[in-house]
């Protein structure tokens, strides 16, 4: 929480956030209709991660023609372990096989980047990477009109809802408007390029940003994600997480020990008593 400066009396301004809205008023008072919410309150905002969180994943075989495709733009043939890196790791992995053939980076994800958003928006559009049963009834709980009414009436406050992911901007857009409509108040993906690569969780920029549009307080904020990355993007926020242990078998790495989480779920209907407080 922002704290204010004892300053002159004529020279007292109100801080903001970074959109210029009021954060503390001039007595000291921070403004956000969240400051000072107890736990047992419940939360003013829950960020969603989407891939393995909302939605099913991108199948491997499509990461794998795509990581093949792209490969040969950038004039690389990769060993079998190298493409496994790729496929079955982190992206960030091509970064070094580019390195070591003396190729720049960029050969190959400006094509991987084309072709994946491409061809995961195709999925989508066939009725792919369809949503989870229980993320349809946590967001139903969570953002149904009646719900924030009766809210609103005299129970906890509503919550705010968004989506950070590392996948496509395109791709997460298309995956709202036909699976989501009308459910989240932000939502951010990654444009493709560098720039936005850095940016992906674990680092917490695109996390910060939903909050500061959310116009909540961090602290009275939980992210819900099923990866290492979803954990360590919330530790460096200084936010709550849910780690999502939705499918143990697939091989997500394990948050790092100094980064726990604030809750271990195995489905998204464990969670809704911890975001209402109940």
């Amino acid at each position: 929480m922002d704290s204010f400066r004892s300053t002159p009396e004529h020279d007292r301004r109100p801080m903001t956030d970074d959109r210029g809205s009021p954060t503390v008023d001039a007595e000291g008072t921070d403004t956000r209709r969240d400051a000072g919410r107890r736990l047992t309150d419940g939360y003013a905002a829950v960020v969603f991660d989407m891939d393995g969180t909302l939605v099913e994943f991108t199948g491997r075989d499509l990461r794998h023609e795509t990581a093949v495709e792209a490969f040969d733009e950038a004039g690389i043939a990769p060993t079998d372990d190298e493409l496994a890196a790729v496929v079955d790791g982190s992206t960030a992995n091509a970064r070094a096989v580019c390195r070591d053939r003396g190729v720049d980076p960029a050969a190959f994800y400006d094509p991987f980047d084309r072709l994946l958003a491409e061809r995961q928006r195709a999925v989508v559009a066939d009725g792919g990477k369809r949503p989870y049963d229980d993320a349809l009834r946590a967001l139903e709980e969570l953002t149904a009109p009646a719900a924030r009414r009766e809210r609103a009436d005299g129970g906890p406050p509503p919550v705010d809802v968004a989506v950070v992911s590392n996948n496509y901007q395109s791709v997460v857009d298309d995956v709202i408007e036909r699976y989501f409509p009308d459910r989240f108040a932000v939502a951010y993906g990654t444009e493709p390029g560098e720039a936005d690569r850095r940016r992906r969780k674990p680092d917490p920029h695109f996390l910060l940003r939903a909050v500061d549009d959310l116009g909540v307080d961090p602290a009275a904020t939980l992210l819900v994600g099923d990866s290492a990355d979803d954990v360590d993007a919330a530790a460096a926020a200084g936010v709550d997480v849910a780690h999502l242990r939705r499918d143990p078998d697939r091989g997500r790495s394990e948050p790092d020990p100094d980064a726990a989480p604030t809750y271990r779920v195995d489905g998204l209907d464990e969670l809704l008593a911890v975001v209402t407080g109940g």
